[in-house]
């Protein structure tokens, strides 16, 4: 019979469940394996941790399953040093025990273990007592209810091995190496399991490994202390889960209420499993490196002083932590008003009264909060308190549709606080907004209006209307807005194609009682031109022997700014000769002097407005330059036009004093109202017949001498009339 105290066992069956979150303490260590192709490391299962002493090297082992650690008791562990003594030097091995090391005897854990250890009789009861459940066969049910067995077995060994190293000696998970070389650069040690000669298929072939510096000791800090959450008699302590080479295994938490004589908490090592990322703690997400401890203080407003002691894979206590200090506060509320009753007086008060049966014994005071929604959020009405006596509030400025929503909230000297239920009380609106002032106005080029004003300052404003108008005082103005517009700007699009050049504009402010402002005084808004300006006329082209005389007609658009007039010779391109500035209200006269003699032009005449359109091309006016005191040759003289009804044709006969070997003539022709232009070229006879008539009406003809180079003046025009 095992004769461990077992009262000692079963209060430390407690820590199971928080050590399935908590890992094993120990160090760090590196897997002998090789890497697997693709650079992905293989799961390491054998874990080693060494804490240097100065006098020994403490090695602490684990497994991460059950069956890795039963196979582990009965073939032991293989535990391996290498002394590196130069850098360059092979490292010295030795193989630290004769044979594996395996879990105690009975009789060796009853002569080397104290008898009040609760951790070594848990590995007592592991190691050597009985199972309380037997396996169930090889059916599924039982191939789990074995698994279950060993995870719980193994995780009872873990938490054992953690907090008592006499326990972890008997459990083959700790050795003390005390024969090591402090002289040495540093040392390696290596620990596998022994699976003898011929390893299986299953066995767990690890090889755990840690280095040492032999000559630095290694050493044990406090816990590091974060804050106090004061509760209603309750305090949270929050301190840091690691220390200086890793996380604590447990903590030991101590009170005191003088700050000097402490009083341990608990028993067992204290061990808060990591929270998960969901986990939420007063709104706000976990911290998953803090440690928190919830102690029940009873009285509020006590100072309590608090110190943690740390617990590390070895067993071995840390020296205790810098003191958090807290007291526990009242956080009951009073009891809540009721039976809150409203009056309206006048529609302008509004009186409050409410009961509160049996007031709490700290009950401080009221105040009376108001809001627009029933779910707040309330804002007192006062600055102080009302008295703890008073039961009725009058409401002397009340506002329509704002603060509707009341509710009387009793306070306790903690600042605790309890609202009645909510009560709805206010007063009908019969009062308009004042009339929106000073808007201004922004258009674009293609019409489009912004309207901008200061939004009223009345709390109770719903929105706007927006009207224009095309006259200042048209009595109906036209609304804008289809719904009631909640800003102050409005975008509108200004009418086109029209010769209206103001708009005006009236703003109207609506309540939320629909009551409605006066109109806003009118805002004028220019209405871009988008319009061309009417297109000018060039009434004649006279030539004289000085130019050609241009008879302008202007454009009858009040826009106008700008009338350029163009020039070309036929078949080449405008070319602007004269730009007249401004507006000219009477025709204009303008000489074109830049002529070549002898040479035909085309006249044409634009107009331009104060946005920039052009209007259209005038029709274009043809004129033919001849400078006739330049000419050598001439004209013809006593022209005749006769029209011949037989055949429908018109002869000319003109004399002229040109010698018949060099001369030429060229007839003009046109109808009445247009202007002469070159119709024919003939020889050097005297007369010709016009046989090609468009048809019925008078024909002006002329006549005009070519000698050479030289071109005379037009003869002298005469007409024909032709008959239908």
């Amino acid at each position: 019979m095992i004769r461990f105290s077992v009262r000692f066992f079963l209060p430390a069956l407690l820590l199971i469940v928080s050590l399935l979150h908590a890992p094993f303490a120990c160090a760090q260590t590196v897997p002998a394996r090789r890497p697997v192709p693709g650079g992905t490391r293989p799961k390491q299962h054998l874990h080693l941790k060494a804490f240097n002493y100065g006098d020994s090297i403490v090695l602490r082992w684990g497994v991460d399953e059950g069956a890795h650690w039963l196979a582990a008791n009965r073939r032991g562990y293989v535990l391996e040093r290498l002394e590196y003594t130069d850098r360059k030097a092979q490292p010295v091995r030795t193989r630290l025990t004769a044979a594996p090391i395996r879990p105690w005897s009975l009789d060796s854990m009853k002569k080397r273990l104290g008898r009040n250890d609760r951790y070594a009789a848990i590995a007592a009861q592991l190691l050597h007592g009985k199972l309380n459940t037997p396996p169930t066969g090889n059916s599924p049910a039982g191939f789990y209810q074995r698994y279950q067995q060993q995870q719980g077995q193994w995780l009872m060994a873990a938490m054992a091995a953690e907090f008592s190293a006499g326990a972890a000696s008997a459990l083959a998970l700790r050795w003390a190496d005390r024969t090591f070389n402090r002289k040495a650069d540093r040392t390696v040690y290596r620990l596998w399991i022994n699976n003898g000669p011929a390893p299986k298929p299953g066995d767990l072939r690890d090889t755990a490994t840690v280095m040492v510096l032999p000559w630095k000791v290694d050493s044990l800090a406090a816990p590091k202390v974060a804050t106090v959450d004061a509760g209603d008699s309750v305090l949270t302590l929050r301190w840091y889960r690691y220390h200086n080479s890793g996380d604590f295994s447990g903590f030991f938490i101590e009170r005191s209420n003088d700050g000097k004589t402490f009083k341990r908490l608990n028993e067992i090592p204290y061990v808060d499993a990591k929270p998960d990322t969901a986990t939420i703690r007063n709104g706000l997400g976990t911290n998953a490196r803090e440690v928190t401890y919830t102690d029940s203080v009873r009285v509020n407003y006590r100072k309590f002083y608090y110190r943690i002691i740390g617990i590390n894979s070895f067993g071995d206590q840390s020296p205790a932590s810098k003191l958090l200090v807290g007291s526990g506060r009242d956080l009951t509320p009073p009891r809540a008003p009721v039976d809150v009753q409203k009056q309206v007086v006048d529609n302008r008060r509004i009186i409050l009264t409410w009961t509160l049966p049996k007031p709490s014994p700290d009950l401080k005071g009221f105040y009376v909060g108001q809001a627009n929604d029933i779910g707040g959020p309330y804002q007192p009405l006062t600055t102080d308190l009302l008295p703890a006596s008073a039961r009725t509030f009058v409401n002397e400025r009340p506002v329509p549709y704002f603060g509707r929503y009341y509710v009387i909230a009793a306070v306790d000297t903690a600042g605790n606080t309890a609202f009645s239920p909510p009560v709805a009380a206010l007063i009908d609106d019969k009062v308009p907004p004042a009339a929106p002032r000073k808007p201004t106005a922004q258009v674009d080029t293609s019409g489009v209006v912004t309207l901008r004003w200061p939004a009223n300052v009345e709390r109770d404003v719903l929105g706007y209307k927006v009207y224009r108008a095309y006259t200042r005082d048209d009595p109906y103005y036209q609304q804008r807005t289809t719904d009631i517009l909640a800003d102050s700007v409005f975008t509108d699009t200004l009418p086109s194609g029209t010769l209206t050049k103001q708009a005006f504009y009236q703003l109207v402010a609506v309540d939320l009682s629909n009551n409605h402002s006066l109109f806003s005084e009118p805002l004028a808004v220019a209405i871009p031109d988008r319009i061309p300006p009417s297109t000018p006329i060039i009434r004649s082209a006279i030539v004289q022997d000085r130019g050609i005389v241009l008879q302008l007609i202007p454009s009858l658009s009040d826009d106008v700014t700008e009338h350029v007039l163009y020039r070309r010779e036929p078949g080449t391109d405008w070319q602007a000769i004269k730009r007249i500035a401004g507006h000219p209200v009477a025709d204009q006269t303008w000489l074109d002097t830049a002529l070549v003699n002898q040479h035909q032009y085309e006249y044409s005449l634009m107009a331009r407005d104060a946005g920039g359109r052009w209007s259209d091309r005038s029709f274009i006016v043809s004129a033919n330059y001849v400078n006739l005191a330049k000419l050598a040759a001439q004209p013809p003289a006593s022209v005749q036009a006769r029209y011949d009804i037989a055949r429908k044709s018109v002869r000319l006969d003109w004399q002229s004093s040109a010698l018949a070997a060099e001369r030429q003539f060229v007839i003009y022709r046109c109808r009445v109202g247009e202007s002469l232009i070159p119709y024919r070229l003939v020889g050097a006879g005297t007369s010709f017949v016009d046989a090609s008539l468009p048809g019925p009406g008078t024909y002006t003809y002329a006549v005009q001498t070519i000698v050479a180079t030289h071109r005379s003046a037009l003869s002298k025009s005469v007409q024909a009339s032709v008959q239908p």
